[in-house]
């Protein structure tokens, strides 16, 4: 990772963790705060060490890494990403005022003024309310727009140091690993039942994959018939694939050690 790094000209990582699940991230250590002083982590699925080889985990860690030289973007992401929780909290998150003025409303002591000052008060708030929904959908897709170019840019980075060709195969493999993780959760939540647990579940995936009858050319098909819609946060892998092949770079790393 340090010599990926150096090769890519991107900032090493604060903290390199693993976990069990079939993803790798990057992302800030502790917030916005983090992302301003350069304290960003890396966390690799331990799957990806057991099931693929060194170039293919390149592709994925480059990507990862590629993110690493998106400073201004990842701040910008997370001020607008916090913006917009606070928005739908607004929009649709109950409210005590709500409470108190229905509560109010329901008092049949009150005159008809104080009445109609409720109704109006309770309409105003619920106009409030649709302005917040309106900001939030509009923010949440310019949101996810600037997401999925910051992952057109990270796969580029991934590219230029294993081959566009390399990234694109990798996609299928990570798609087969996610379908058979499920498969090994499934086995893992019968264990639970039987107060057992499997002893390692990203190897399971792995033996679940090398057992799976569908091969890599379905998994391949089924990202030439992916779509990506407005809302989604990353491309469709059709179209990551597409933009790799408008460089096609050839990249400098080629070992397939395991």
């Amino acid at each position: 990772i340090e010599v990926m790094c150096e090769k890519i000209a991107v900032p090493f990582p604060t903290q390199i963790c693993i976990d069990t699940n079939v993803n790798a991230s990057a992302g800030a250590i502790r917030g916005l705060s983090s992302l301003h002083k350069g304290q960003l982590r890396l966390t690799i699925g331990l799957l990806f060490l057991l099931g693929l080889n060194v170039r293919e985990l390149s592709a994925i860690l480059a990507h990862e890494l590629g993110h690493f030289a998106q400073p201004s973007a990842m701040k910008a992401y997370y001020l607008v990403h916090s913006i917009n929780y606070w928005f739908d909290n607004r929009a649709h998150a109950p409210d005590p005022l709500d409470e108190r003025l229905q509560e109010w409303s329901e008092q049949a002591d009150w005159n008809i003024a104080i009445v109609i000052s409720i109704f109006l008060a309770q309409q105003s708030i619920l106009l409030i309310r649709l302005l917040f929904s309106f900001l939030y959908h509009l923010n949440y897709r310019l949101t996810q727009y600037m997401s999925r170019s910051m992952e057109y840019d990270a796969d580029s980075y991934s590219s230029r140091f294993v081959g566009s060709e390399v990234v694109a195969q990798t996609f299928a493999k990570i798609k087969k690993y996610a379908n058979a993780n499920c498969e090994a959760e499934k086995i893992n939540l019968t264990a639970w039942n039987d107060e057992r647990l499997l002893a390692n579940l990203p190897l399971a995936t792995v033996q679940m994959e090398d057992q799976n009858k569908e091969t890599l050319a379905q998994f391949k098909q089924s990202i030439k018939n992916s779509k990506t819609s407005t809302l989604d946060s990353h491309p469709s892998e059709n179209d990551r694939i597409k933009q790799l092949n408008n460089t096609a770079h050839r990249g400098i790393f080629s070992s397939q050690a395991p």
